[in-house]
């Protein structure tokens, strides 16, 4: 006995073939996006284009002005010392610059100075500067700029809606046509071969050197304001000394017209008394002027009106001095310590991930795309499930000819790459210049120093001993006068030199780099990758 099996209706057997024959183009689509996903998941660490390696300039292993040495008139005074070595005081002179292996802490140098005032304007300057301000916007900008970059590396979705209606004449009757349609859309572009997460490299190294550009700015800020501090202390100093002398001369002018008076003396003696006093108060308005000066730029500085430090810094205040010696430290510290060179640094490894960035385009671009869609002739029936189409599946394209230019635009980006390593190799030799040069002049203005203070001396006994016999008639004022004026100019070039030795050390603070650790107000993103260590070999080229 056999059973016969039910046979399917045709009509059931056509609705299944179409079914099937309608799900394999999904089930094709779902293959291909999984085979896309599948390969981007394992190309997903390939990035093409350079790896960034930090440079290896060489260096010296110590500064060579940071070694003892002789100069000329140090060793004249080494010989005044040792003839004149039984005055009460009398040293050997000694380098201004210490030869250190040690790390040197330079977060605070112009604490060095001990000058409550000078500090106060240095923390305030910091905070309302309007050039640090700026730096700090673009370090501000440059985190915004990161992020644009890094968008794609996450799937982009976008939302569209529309109505239309229109009208289409036929046979002079108007028919309206109308069509709602929303819908959302999304897409992804898979970064297979890394151009975007080079960009991203590049991103991330642009803020670190924008960071460094802040510091910098910091740095020359700091060196601005106690350079103007300690002028305008100077100017004080030397309109203190100028004041004096004039109060000086004006005596010597009162007992010159009494003598002449008394038959004593002559005529002559007044005028040439009279002379020296008129040329002294001369020097008086430029050196007012000076000081205002330095309170106007100390103001700007501030970013506050010009004349709004007149009531705080116009009282005289007596001229800082900075310690007699700076430990130099080691160039090796130096390119790791300084901004200028840090972010040339920075600027190397933005300008290699770039070339990743041009070489990427090489190579086809995958995404991802999907998107679910309603639309409708009759806005009452929008949202029903008849409405509704939907797509997914992977797309790519791939720039095959662009006659050249994305070769030459990977040439481009390595040119740049090779200018910015030259630059780094130009601005790690110009920090080494600056301290050299800046240690130079700051040991031998001490030596200078040291020598105006002996002929301060000189001139301050030569004065007594001649104003002496002048008031007991055994020498002509003549005498007098010439020794009071060279007392006069030993004066003002003490009180010269005094300032022009701060303005030494402040430039071998400014140029060994110091300040910014303490006052940063702005943290960079990420680690920043050190400078370059000493090395004999050359600059690696990706």
């Amino acid at each position: 006995m056999s059973v016969s099996q039910p046979t399917e209706p045709r009509a059931d057997r056509s609705i299944r073939a179409a079914d099937q024959a309608a799900a394999a183009p999904r089930r094709l689509a779902l293959r291909i996006t999984l085979t896309v996903l599948s390969v981007g998941a394992l190309l997903a660490g390939c990035t093409v284009g350079p790896d960034y390696e930090a440079p290896k300039t060489p260096v010296p292993e110590q500064f060579g002005e940071a070694s003892p040495t002789t100069s000329a008139i140090q060793g004249l005074e080494n010989q005044t010392v040792m003839l004149n070595s039984h005055r009460p005081g009398a040293t050997m002179p000694t380098t201004a610059v210490a030869a250190t292996t040690e790390p040197i802490n330079l977060e605070r140098w112009w604490k060095s100075f001990h000058d409550s005032e000078l500090d106060s304007l240095i923390d305030r300057s910091v905070k309302a500067n309007y050039t640090v301000q700026i730096a700090i916007s673009r370090v501000r900008q440059a985190r915004q700029e990161r992020i644009v970059v890094a968008a794609p590396l996450l799937p982009q979705l976008n939302a569209n809606a529309g109505y239309t209606r229109s009208n289409n004449p036929k046979e002079h009757i108007i028919l309206p046509n109308e069509n709602s349609q929303i819908g959302v859309d999304a897409s992804w572009e898979i970064d297979i071969f890394g151009g975007t997460r080079r960009a991203v490299e590049s991103a991330d190294y642009n803020i670190d050197a924008a960071v460094e550009s802040q510091r910098d700015a910091m740095i020359t800020l700091m060196g601005e304001v106690a350079l103007d501090y300690i002028q305008l202390r100077g100017a004080q100093a030397q309109l203190a000394v100028t004041l004096q002398s004039l109060k000086a001369q004006q005596d010597t002018l009162s007992l010159t017209e009494a003598r002449t008076k008394a038959g004593i003396g002559d005529d002559s003696d007044v005028a040439n008394a009279l002379s020296q006093v008129e040329s002294t108060a001369s020097a008086v308005p430029g050196l007012e002027a000076s000081i205002d000066e330095s309170i106007h730029a100390l103001s700007v500085l501030l970013s506050v009106d010009p004349s709004a430090l007149m009531d705080e810094l116009k009282k005289p205040s007596p001229l800082p001095m900075g310690p007699p010696q700076v430990p130099a430290g080691l160039p090796s510290e130096l390119v790791r310590r300084r901004p200028d060179v840090r972010m040339a640094e920075r600027n190397l490894a933005a300008a290699t991930a770039n070339i990743g960035v041009a070489t990427a385009n090489l190579f086809p671009k995958f995404s991802l795309n999907a998107g679910v869609n309603q639309s409708s002739s009759e806005l009452q029936h929008l949202f029903d499930f008849s409405s509704r189409t939907y797509s997914i599946g992977p797309s790519a394209s791939w720039d095959i000819f662009s006659a050249g230019s994305v070769q030459a635009n990977i040439e481009v980006n390595n040119e740049i790459q090779k200018q910015a390593l030259l630059t780094y190799k130009q601005t790690v030799l110009s920090s080494l210049q600056n301290v050299e040069d800046a240690l130079i002049v700051y040991d031998r203005e001490q030596l200078h120093n040291q020598a105006v203070a002996a002929q301060l001396d000189a001139a301050q006994r030569a004065f007594n001993i001649a104003f002496e016999l002048y008031s007991k008639g055994l020498q002509n004022f003549l005498y007098v006068l010439t020794s009071q004026q060279s007392l006069f100019g030993a004066q003002q070039s003490m009180a010269s030199s005094n300032t022009q030795l701060n303005v030494d050390l402040i430039g071998v603070y400014k140029a060994l780099g110091g300040g910014w650790e303490d006052t940063d107000t702005e943290k960079p993103a990420g680690k920043v990758a050190p400078a370059t260590a000493p090395s004999n070999d050359t600059a690696m080229m990706p």
